[in-house]
């Protein structure tokens, strides 16, 4: 009889403990979700032009920095990056843009980022973007204009 209670009791400690590892492994994995920053590169073809690609208009306060009046959206690069994770994004021509998330807290993000022209690096910078905002990065010319790259960062 004795054995029987300590069986009920080891077996009452399994089934509570069990939906604590359970819940351990949910909030680590939502931890690793929450840490995770959503960045989203465009490549844009700043000219001397008038038009304005739609889903450009919401950052033409900060595209107005450059001598260029007209703005064509060419392609959006997402990423889901975790600290130390990298991703890599082939621009125009030979040229390629690679990100590093260095850290991040409550307020911005630290990225590092390297543009290249085939091998040679013309870029390696560090920067940091506040919290769901953008960092514009200047890149080489192209077609009459030049190639912009506003870098989305959100989380």
């Amino acid at each position: 009889m004795m054995w029987l209670q300590r069986l009920a009791c080891l077996l009452l400690v399994l089934s509570v403990g069990a939906p604590s590892v359970a819940s351990a492994q949910e909030s680590a994995k939502s931890s690793k979700m929450a840490s995770r920053v959503s960045v989203e590169v465009m490549m844009v073809h700043a000219s001397s032009g008038d038009q304005v690609t739609e889903e450009l208009k919401p950052l033409m306060k900060q595209l107005t920095f450059t001598r260029f009046t007209g703005f064509e959206m060419l392609q959006k690069f997402p990423a889901q990056l975790s600290v130390g994770g990298s991703a890599s994004f082939s621009l125009v021509g030979e040229r390629r843009l690679k990100l590093e998330l260095l850290s991040k807290d409550e307020k911005r993000a630290k990225l590092r980022v390297r543009l290249f022209n085939g091998k040679e690096k013309v870029l390696d910078t560090t920067v940091s973007v506040n919290r769901n905002r953008s960092f514009i990065i200047g890149g080489p010319r192209y077609k009459g204009g030049a190639i912009v790259l506003p870098l989305t960062v959100r989380y």
